[in-house]
C-alpha cells in the first residue's frame, strides 16, 4: 500500500464520487473528453441500463412504505483483463481495482481529479456529496496449527474476540467486529476479523479481512475534493499500520517468488 512494500494483501479498492440530484445528461452518451482519458486505461467499454428500487419510509404510522423505482444508465469500462474498471452515471463515479500496486492510487488519483476537471466542466454547478475510498486486504495463511492464531500478524487488541471461545475455537464460525469513527471531517468503517467462505461451517481457512471504508460527506469543491481524497487514504494507511505487526511488514517487503 506504500512504496516500501512490494506485494501485497488487497483484494479490492474502491474510489467512489456521488453528486446525487445533479444531472450530467449522459444518456446518450459520455463526453469525447471524459472517453479519451478513460480508454487509455480502461479500453473496454460496456453500457447498462439499471433499475434501482428503494423503499420510502414517511415515518407516520398511517401512511405505507412506498417503493421508489428510478431507472438509469451506466457507462462502464474495463481494463483489458477486467481486473479494474470505471463507472459513471448521472449520480456517481467510481472506480475498482481487483490488483493494485504502490503506484496504483496515484494514478487513480490524477485520473479522477483530471476527469473532475472535465465533470465540472460539463456543469459547473455540480455538487459532490460525497467521497469515499475503501481498501478490503484478505489476508491469507497456509500455516499449519489453529486457524485462529494471527498473533505474529497482526495487532494483538484486534484479537481478543477469540478469546472468550479459547476452549472452544474448533466450534468458531465466525469473528467479526465493525468499529467506526468520527473525526469531524473524515468518517472511517473498519470491519475486521474472520469472515468465513465456508459459514455456516466452523473455520477451516485461515483468512483475516481487513476492511477500511473512509469517506467524507457534505458539499466539496474540486479543491476540497483532492485535499480531503488524500486525507481518507492517509487515514486508511495509518490503520493498517495500526492493525499489523513487524512480522507481517516483512512479509509484504519481500518480492514474491517468480517476479
Amino acid at each position: 500500500m506504500t512504496d516500501e512494500y512490494k506485494r501485497n494483501y488487497l483484494k479490492e479498492v474502491i474510489l467512489r464520487i456521488d453528486f446525487p440530484d445533479t444531472s450530467l445528461k449522459l444518456e446518450d452518451g459520455v463526453p469525447t473528453s471524459i472517453t479519451k482519458k478513460i480508454l487509455i486505461h480502461y479500453p473496454i467499454p460496456e453500457k447498462s441500463d439499471l433499475i434501482e428500487k428503494t423503499i420510502k419510509i414517511s415515518g407516520s404510522a398511517d401512511e405505507k412504505p412506498v417503493e421508489v423505482i428510478k431507472e438509469y444508465t451506466q457507462w462502464a469500462y474495463h481494463g483489458k483483463n477486467r481486473d479494474k474498471k470505471f463507472c459513471i452515471s448521472n449520480d456517481y463515479a467510481y472506480f475498482s481495482h481487483k490488483t493494485w500496486d504502490s503506484d496504483s492510487f496515484k494514478q487513480v488519483e490524477q485520473l479522477c481529479l483530471s476527469l473532475l476537471d472535465d465533470l465540472f466542466g460539463i456543469n459547473p454547478e455540480l455538487q459532490v456529496t460525497r467521497l469515499g475510498l475503501r481498501y478490503i486486504n484478505h489476508i491469507e495463511s497456509h500455516e499449519s496449527g489453529s486457524p485462529i492464531d494471527w498473533t505474529d500478524y497482526l495487532n494483538k487488541d484486534m484479537l481478543c474476540i477469540f478469546n472468550i471461545a479459547t476452549d472452544h475455537w474448533q466450534y468458531i464460525s465466525r469473528a467479526f467486529h465493525n468499529l467506526e469513527l468520527n473525526y469531524e471531517d473524515v468518517m472511517l468503517r473498519f470491519q475486521y476479523g474472520m469472515h468465513n467462505p465456508d459459514y455456516p461451517a466452523t473455520i477451516r481457512k485461515k483468512l483475516f479481512v481487513l476492511d477500511y471504508d473512509a469517506y467524507c460527506e457534505g458539499p466539496q469543491n474540486k479543491q476540497e475534493i483532492e485535499t480531503n481524497l488524500k486525507c481518507i487514504h492517509d487515514k486508511i494507511i495509518e490503520f493498517f499500520e495500526l492493525s499489523i505487526t513487524d512480522n507481517l511488514r516483512d512479509i509484504m517487503k519481500e518480492v514474491e517468488s517468480g517476479e
